[in-house]
C-alpha cells in the first residue's frame, strides 16, 4: 500500500526521499510540440485521405474537373 497513516503527518522524510529516488519527482511530462509538417503528414497518411486522393485522380482522369475540384476542396 502507500505506507502512510492518517493519524500522523504523512510520510517520514526518509521514506519521501526513498520514493523520490525510486520514482522521480511528481511532475507532468512536458508534451512535445509537433511541427506543422508533422501535423500535415499525420493527417495525409490516413487511409480515408488516400481514398479521397484516388477519387480526385479518378475524377480528373475521366475529365470530371468540377468533381475533382470539389473533392480537393473538401480534402483541403
Amino acid at each position: 500500500m502507500l505506507a502512510s497513516d492518517l493519524e500522523t503527518t504523512g510520510l517520514s522524510s526518509a521514506e519521501a526521499a526513498a520514493r523520490l529516488r525510486e520514482t522521480g519527482p511528481n511532475e507532468i511530462a512536458s508534451e512535445r510540440r509537433l511541427s506543422r509538417a508533422r501535423v500535415l503528414w499525420n493527417q495525409l497518411r490516413s487511409p480515408l485521405q488516400l481514398l479521397l486522393f484516388l477519387a480526385i485522380a479518378a475524377a480528373a482522369a475521366s475529365g470530371e474537373w468540377l468533381n475533382a475540384a470539389i473533392v480537393l476542396a473538401i480534402v483541403l
